[in-house]
């Protein structure tokens, strides 16, 4: 079963990242959904599309199919990710979640820092 973490967009400021400090560490035996609150955009229609990339050394590797496993899902304003799990040991990687707020796409970021 996977972990649930709550995250809040930073609204203050015209970032797409979140408010919480970052990189988020997730150790590399966790499995974690975040959950996402878009209050401030409003409500997402349809199913949020997410990308994980390995950006260790300043590359730039599309992981998503081998760290995710499912769908996002959007429930009134909270976003929930995909679970992320399968992260190797001291790689940093890149969430990226689009959604769409009708009629516009939105897209938001946050880092994880795997680790033991």
């Amino acid at each position: 079963m996977a972990a649930t973490i709550p995250l809040t967009l930073d609204v203050r400021t015209t970032s797409r990242t979140i408010v919480e400090s970052q990189p988020i560490l997730q150790g590399v035996d966790e499995t974690v959904v975040y959950d996402i609150t878009t209050t401030t955009w409003g409500t997402p229609v349809g199913v949020p599309t997410l990308k994980v990339y390995d950006i260790t050394g300043g590359r730039r590797v599309d992981v998503t199919g081998d760290v995710t496993t499912g769908a996002c899902s959007a429930a009134l304003a909270v976003i929930s990710t995909s679970p992320i799990a399968d992260l190797t040991k001291d790689k940093l990687y890149r969430v990226e979640v689009q959604f769409v707020v009708t009629p516009s796409t939105y897209e938001f970021y946050f880092e994880i820092q795997a680790e033991l």
